[in-house]
């Protein structure tokens, strides 16, 4: 059987440039190229406090 493996992300406060560098981190760690599209999508998701 596979484990669930979770990792903590830093967290990002209101400052725009730590909130990329969560976006970045959040996409390198699900594998996903960061690309315009899924960077913004990061951001909003880490913006907004939406659960993945």
């Amino acid at each position: 059987m596979g484990k669930v493996v979770l990792k903590v992300l830093d967290s990002p406060n209101v400052n725009f440039s730590s909130l990329k560098g969560a976006a970045a981190q959040l996409l390198s760690h699900l594998g996903i190229s960061p690309k315009p599209e899924a960077t913004s999508l990061a951001e909003y998701l880490l913006k907004n406090q939406l659960q993945l």
